[in-house]
């Protein structure tokens, strides 16, 4: 019986390659564990919140999240209500998932009733901004995001709801 033996520059290439086929495969791994781990805003919905404590039980969900503030943000005032749609991407991507349907695209609707004014301070006009914090105290309810954008409402009443949009295609016409 003969022996065969492969030539020590074809086991090192063979070993490399073996090691970028192990590096791509835990790196697959990897992304799938991450995408996986990945907080869904839309998880839980519908919300309501009545008082300080429940706008607590909505930030996981708009917390660090991002809105339009010159195109998204819609005010009847008529009606007394305030809508607009909050996304985990920022609106470039979220452009590209409403474009293509294979991309996810995960977006919650906020609808703020009651509102007897509402006062936008965007010094900077960068349009696209995420949630940091909501506040409300004694009719004043005040939205601040990042970086130095406020939104403040006087409402008659708190109550907030918290959506999830099934088709996060930007749309003015949002059931109210």
């Amino acid at each position: 019986m003969t022996a065969y033996s492969i030539p020590k520059s074809d086991l090192i290439e063979i070993a490399l390659i073996l090691a970028v086929i192990l590096v791509a495969w835990v790196g697959l791994i990897w992304s799938r564990k991450c995408e996986k781990n990945r907080y869904d805003i839309t998880e839980g919905l519908p919300l309501r919140a009545e008082n300080q404590e429940q706008i607590h039980d909505l930030m996981p969900h708009l917390h660090d999240y991002y809105f339009d503030v010159e195109k998204g943000i819609h005010y009847d005032e008529e009606a007394g209500t305030i809508r607009f749609r909050v996304y985990d991407e920022q609106p470039k991507t979220v452009i590209r998932c409403e474009e293509d349907s294979s991309l996810p695209c995960r977006a919650v609707l906020l609808r703020v009733l009651h509102v007897e004014s509402l006062e936008i301070t965007d010094p900077n006009k960068i349009e696209t901004y995420s949630i940091n914090e909501i506040k409300y105290n004694n009719g004043d309810l005040l939205l601040t995001a990042e970086p130095d954008c406020e939104l403040k409402m006087k409402v008659s009443r708190l109550e907030l709801h918290l959506e999830k949009v099934e088709n996060p295609k930007t749309r003015v016409s949002d059931n109210v």
